[in-house]
């Protein structure tokens, strides 16, 4: 059942991945790594399409990191989004 859904669910984003490639943004995953509604390998694969990005995981997190662990959350993000700052 569980690869069923899997598969289900990457037809349904399948129109979405042909765009990744031409993102050159930099481009901030976060993920948590006991997702049951978007697995994993859906991560995994987002990352190896996008260009420019980088991918972090939290541990023992579901769907939505940014609720479930709102603190870890908001340090990858503000140390992701300083590294990408430029001083001139």
């Amino acid at each position: 059942m569980v690869i069923f859904d899997v598969i289900i669910h990457v037809i349904h984003i399948n129109p979405v991945l042909s765009y990744l490639p031409k993102m050159k943004l930099p481009s901030c995953i976060i993920w948590g790594k006991n997702d049951n509604v978007t697995p994993p390998e859906v991560a995994n694969e987002f990352h190896k399409l996008l260009p420019n990005s980088d991918l972090f995981w939290i541990d023992k997190c579901g769907h939505a990191p940014m609720m479930e662990h709102p603190g870890k959350f908001n340090t990858i993000l503000v140390d992701w989004l300083t590294s990408k700052i430029t001083v001139k």
